[in-house]
């Protein structure tokens, strides 16, 4: 199956006054059209850099590649100008923030913002030919009223609602990969499956690629058919989703697992992932876990695991695994 988006040892560092900080080390995914991946790891690992990446909103500098390929469509992304992304991002790749409230103007109606990204992604437009398309983006994401809505503003519109705008602004532009950064953060739990089940209707209807980046793996696991675990910059373990979550590999993998509340029963502990993330301006040498892993050993502390098949269509990043 040919890679609608390719990352092959993809390195980036960010220059600091304290020096460089190494927040991305030898990424490598692919993802093919149509396919729905998750990313998952704890708060600092990169996984939101690393989407910025494939959608070329990092400033640079201070952000700065060290190495490796960003591919899509066959396109390096690393060598597109600023007039190249134009063509690009919004038409080609979108991407869904995490807060709705911060990415919507407060003083402008829901209609002048979606017929402001619509104008952009046409080229222009009539009024009535933009109206038209606004309505029907607010009915694709499922919106009450889609007419009526478009003189309304942000602050009137619940959170759910809110980020289904962002969600309808995502496809003006008819892309063939949708990123959702934290889509369900500040959801209640009711809204957040309404989303959820929206992203997986979007996807089978329209046939997208999604990159979702969450904390929550039950999220995840509700529309990705794909899991990518991320620790420290690097992807520990890649497997579908069902693989991964009933027969994790990777230490890291399996201690994420066990920290998840099981509410079938059992003892009731939790049970943590001893120590912190590393400080990446000097990260550990060997694997970056190893501080952290009941398994490490001296290999481990001097040798990087290579990211490598594990099974069928499952690929992993330790020594012991």
């Amino acid at each position: 199956m040919t890679a609608l988006l390719a990352l092959r040892d993809y390195q980036l560092e960010f220059d600091t006054f304290d020096g460089a900080y190494q927040v991305l080390d030898g990424i490598s995914l692919e993802l093919a059209e149509g396919e729905t991946l998750g990313l998952v790891g704890e708060t600092g690992c990169g996984k939101s850099v690393l989407a910025k990446s494939v959608i070329g909103l990092l400033p640079r500098p201070p952000a700065r590649t060290r190495g490796g390929r960003i591919e899509f469509e066959g396109r390096d992304l690393l060598a597109c100008s600023e007039a190249d992304w134009r063509g690009i991002r919004g038409h080609r790749i979108s991407m869904i923030f995490q807060d709705p409230m911060t990415f919507l103007n407060p003083v402008l109606s829901i209609g002048q913002q979606i017929g402001d990204v619509i104008r952009v992604q046409r080229a222009g437009g009539n009024r009535a030919a933009v109206q038209a398309r606004a309505v029907e983006l607010l009915e694709l994401v499922r919106l009450p009223d889609a007419a009526g809505l478009l003189g309304r503003y942000p602050h009137q519109l619940s959170g759910g609602m809110r980020q289904r705008v962002l969600i309808a602004m995502a496809l003006a532009g008819s892309p063939r990969l949708l990123i959702a950064d934290e889509p369900t953060t500040a959801l209640d739990v009711t809204i957040q499956a309404q989303v959820l089940a929206l992203l997986r209707d979007l996807v089978a209807r329209l046939n997208l690629a999604v990159i979702m980046i969450s904390h929550d793996l039950g999220a995840v696991a509700a529309v990705c058919s794909r899991i990518a675990v991320m620790y420290a910059g690097t992807i520990v373990e890649d497997a579908p989703t069902a693989q991964l979550l009933n027969a994790p590999r990777h230490p890291y993998t399996r201690g994420l697992l066990a920290a998840l509340p099981d509410i079938a029963g059992g003892n009731g502990t939790l049970q943590g992932i001893p120590g912190s993330i590393p400080n990446l301006l000097q990260p550990p040498a060997g694997c970056r876990f190893h501080p952290r892993c009941a398994l490490a050993d001296e290999r481990c502390r001097r040798e990087k695991p290579l990211l490598r098949d594990g099974g069928p269509a499952h690929r992993l990043a330790c020594h012991h695994a």
